[in-house]
This record gives structure tokens, sequence and C-alpha cells, in this order.
């Protein structure tokens, strides 16, 4: 947790270094939103974070699941699924990013289908060509991860 609260890079308000992790993939778009819950619908969330689907769209897993998931869609681009970061990066961004905001009763939905750690199909949740995200709903807040390629 070493910067969280100021250190050499200047303050921060996570553990997950945002503008490190955003270099580190190399492609496309990633984006990162929070929003307050008040005990709003699945419906009401995905469009208080941005996302343009339905709760038909997105399916309810655990958070080993969400680990791989986020591991994916941070190192390979989901048009060619070439690798777009560091092994190390791959790891530690999907780690910090659960740890600071799933909590022990947090429902974790992904519009993602994969086999092993290939993505094999998705559920469009934006306008790109190419799109996966991990939404994290806590009965406080909700925080979503959304990457975005184009062919």
């Amino acid at each position: 947790m070493d910067g969280v609260y100021g250190g050499t890079e200047g303050p921060r308000l996570t553990m997950v270094d945002i503008s490190e992790l955003l270099q580190d993939r190399g492609c496309g778009f990633a984006r990162i939103a929070f929003a307050k819950n008040y005990d709003l619908s699945l419906e009401e969330v995905l469009a208080g974070v941005g996302l343009q689907s339905g709760p038909n769209d997105l399916r309810a897993i655990d958070s080993l699941e969400a680990q791989t998931i986020l591991c994916m869609l941070l190192s390979k681009d989901l048009a060619y699924g070439s690798p777009s970061t560091k092994a190390d990066s791959a790891r530690r961004h999907p780690t910090e990013f659960l740890a600071e905001n799933a909590r022990p009763d947090a429902r974790i939905y992904t519009n993602i289908r994969q086999e092993g750690d290939r993505v094999v199909g998705w559920n469009a949740v934006s306008s790109s060509s190419f799109d996966g995200c991990l939404l994290i709903v806590n009965q406080s807040f909700v925080a979503c991860l959304l990457v975005e390629d184009e062919d």
C-alpha cells in the first residue's frame, strides 16, 4: 500500500495505480468507473457506470473466475489475442483491483465467456468491436472495469 496516501508518485485514492494499469495494457481503451449503490437494480447499476447493456447480457461469477477474466482482459488484445502487457502486471493489477473493490458479500458479473485462459465469446456492453467488463456490486458502491479494443 505504499503510495496510497502520497509517496513518490503523489496522492492516490486507490491501491491500484490506474495510470500504470493503462500504460501496461498498451492497446485499446480501459475504463474504470465507480458509483454509489443506493439499493439499485442491476439495470440501474449498468446505466450508472455507462454500460450499454441489460442484465441478461451479464453472468454472475465468483472471485476466482473474476481474477482469471481480469488477467485475460488486461494481458491480451481482445481483437487478436496477442499479449498486451507484462505477465507480472497482468497478475498484479487484477489482484489489487479485486482486493480493493470486492467485499465479501459482493456480487460479481461479466459479459465474457472463456475457456481456460481464452475468451470464446462475449455480449457487447459498449459500441466497440470487442469489449469485456467486470462489474463488482457491493452493498454501498459499484466498481466496473471495461476494456475495449477495435479490429
